[in-house]
């Protein structure tokens, strides 16, 4: 390790073999290997969803994600809510129309 670096590990459990084992990724490269963005990653990492190492290199710190060598999930984009379709949208804004119409109707008729 080079002369002035000094690393630090976030996390509560102690290193094991297995984690020995992990590549390092910046933020940046960690969010286009999974398809994220770079807010996304820095909320995962300040959730503690991710496993992290900082290292102070000169008057900087670093921060690397642990990730395993080989992993087995795949780039995937984040899944995203189902939105309604245009139909859907269109009926629920019909009958919301229709129920709003009635409810004018009758405080119409009460004056």
């Amino acid at each position: 390790m080079p002369k002035g670096v000094e690393v630090q590990v976030l996390s509560s459990a102690p290193l094991s073999k297995s984690k020995k084992k992990m590549k390092k990724l910046t933020i940046t490269q960690y969010a286009v290997k999974h398809g994220l963005t770079i807010h996304q990653v820095v909320k995962l990492v300040k959730s503690g969803k991710l496993e992290t190492v900082t290292t102070k290199e000169g008057d900087r710190e670093k921060t690397y994600i642990l990730s395993e060598k080989n992993p087995q999930e795949t780039k995937s984009a984040p899944s995203l809510p189902s939105q309604p379709t245009l139909e859907e949208r269109l009926s629920a804004l019909e009958t919301e129309v229709a129920r709003l119409k009635e409810k004018l109707e009758n405080l119409t008729k009460k004056r």
